[in-house]
């Protein structure tokens, strides 16, 4: 009775007072509790049981249940794998379960994980909801057998999304497909049920354009469906041409087409299309109807030849090109973001350094320096464990032109921006602010001012005269004082 109790849910607390009316006076919690610990050793051996022997289960339901469970003192939500299997008699039991704080794609893969070790075989079916991880893990570890949508599932996610004045409407017609007795004829209702909707819908927008005075009817007569005459015409193939023009003459337009390889700039188009990865390219070409597309180890092969030829140097100075073509530059911007990697260990790039996020995963700096519209004009990639400070000379490589960034500025190449003076500088810290050509060192950085004073700066017992010997010194040189703050404008 007390272990009955126990699976029903009753607290351990509310057990005392459930007896007492059997006539049990004195039963206290701990005793109850320590009833229902022998259950805990029945649901670990069920828990743990083989399956070879019962098996094989030629069909398995999987599904997750969201319940309440106390933990430390706490009531939270808490998820419960279950698994159920139908055997070649046609016996239902119940396979696994397993407790889990959320349903995850690792949760469900160690779940199917166990169930495969435990001696689960023979799966043809597997039944469940369309969720993600779920889904792969039947596909990795269930690999011959086929995943099939719960119609239970589908019919809650249906209604989600429907009107619930037609929720009767919708079930009944979907009923009515699930209903039929083989496959033919489920495709059959379902295009009798489409057709029928597509009546509906067009004597509705008749009845509609009827309505307003002055407005034409459509030929709505050619919109219903009717039987054809002749056998429907066979796709043998698709492409996307108009796009895929479109971006080729955008890919010539900014002078890419510098580079000369044409695997580079369909790889560089495709993920224009769909960002994926170079193995999943393959099919975004496929899809676009892309004459000839590479093989992977061709992309590879042009990826390193890339490498070799500095491609990416050559794709930025045809960016560079076409950024200058309305004239010269007047304001560049800097910045580095960080892109990690599920990768258990380190390369020579990808690198476990300083993260906002705290996250501890191989990371690497990608610096981007674009023009005052957003057009990138370089980038680069560098180790995660490199600060962001010292990537800044790689990339900003050009002189005589001002830059924001997080706090140091660099020179700029006299090939590649033509020389003038800067106008205008700024920065987050007060004592940068100020940049000329005569204020860099050798390597192109600004002198950071020293910790001492100046003598302009120092405390004096006579500072008017000090300030109107600066300001009479400045006169006389032609140039401009600036204020001791160290925010100025560079003439």
């Amino acid at each position: 009775m007390v272990a009955d109790c126990y699976l029903a849910g009753v607290s351990t607390r509310r057990m005392d007072k459930l007896v007492k009316t059997l006539g049990i006076h004195s039963l206290s919690k701990s005793q109850v509790s320590r009833m229902a610990a022998d259950l805990d050793e029945h649901v670990e051996q069920f828990r743990h049981r083989p399956l070879d022997e019962a098996g094989p289960f030629t069909f398995v339901a999987a599904d997750a249940l969201t319940m309440k469970v106390r933990e430390g003192g706490r009531v939270i939500n808490a998820v419960v794998l279950v698994a159920t299997g139908v055997n070649a008699d046609g016996r239902r039991e119940v396979l696994g379960l397993r407790v889990a704080t959320s349903e995850t794609g690792a949760a469900w893969n160690s779940f199917f994980a166990d169930l495969v070790a435990r001696g689960l075989a023979g799966v043809r079916l597997v039944t469940s909801d369309a969720h993600a991880g779920l889904v792969e893990a039947i596909a990795a570890n269930l690999p011959g057998a086929a995943w099939q949508r719960c119609r239970t599932h589908y019919a809650a996610n249906l209604m989600s999304v429907t009107p619930k004045i037609l929720w009767p409407a919708v079930k009944a017609m979907l009923h009515s497909v699930y209903d039929q007795p083989d496959a033919k004829a489920v495709h059959a209702q379902f295009e009798r049920l489409l057709d029928a909707q597509l009546a509906v819908l067009v004597a509705v927008a008749r009845d509609r354009i009827t309505e307003l005075r002055g407005q034409g009817e459509f030929d709505l007569d050619a919109l219903m469906p009717t039987p054809a005459a002749t056998a429907a015409p066979t796709v043998t193939g698709s492409r996307s041409r108009v796009l895929w023009e479109v971006l080729e003459a955008a890919y010539a337009q900014l002078g890419f087409d510098a580079i000369g390889d044409e695997v580079f700039k369909q790889l560089v188009l495709a993920r224009v299309v769909e960002p994926t990865s170079k193995a999943d390219t393959l099919r975004v070409l496929g899809e676009l109807g892309v004459p000839a597309p590479p093989s992977l180890r061709t992309i590879w092969r042009t990826l390193a030849r890339g490498i070799e030829h500095d491609w990416r140097a050559t794709a930025a100075a045809a960016a560079y090109a076409h950024a200058t073509r309305g004239g010269a530059l007047t304001l560049v911007l800097y910045d580095v973001t960080t892109l990690y990697f599920e990768a258990e260990y380190e390369d020579g790039l990808r690198k476990v350094g300083m993260s906002k996020e705290r996250r501890v995963d191989p990371q690497i700096l990608v610096g981007l320096l674009v023009d005052a519209g957003g057009f990138p004009l370089e980038v680069h990639a560098f180790p995660g464990n490199k600060g962001e400070t010292l990537t800044l000379l790689p990339v900003l490589d050009c002189r005589s032109r001002p830059t924001s960034s997080s706090g140091c500025w660099t020179r700029w190449s006299p090939a590649r921006l033509p020389r003038c003076e800067p106008r205008t500088v700024l920065g987050r810290s007060p004592e940068r602010s100020c940049w000329s050509p005569s204020a860099t060192t050798r390597n192109g950085c600004a002198r950071r001012p020293r910790s001492r004073p100046s003598a302009a700066s120092r405390p004096s017992p006579h500072p008017p005269a000090r300030r109107t010997a600066t300001a009479s010194t400045a006169a006389a040189t032609g140039r401009r004082t600036t204020p001791s703050t160290g925010s100025c404008s560079c003439a």
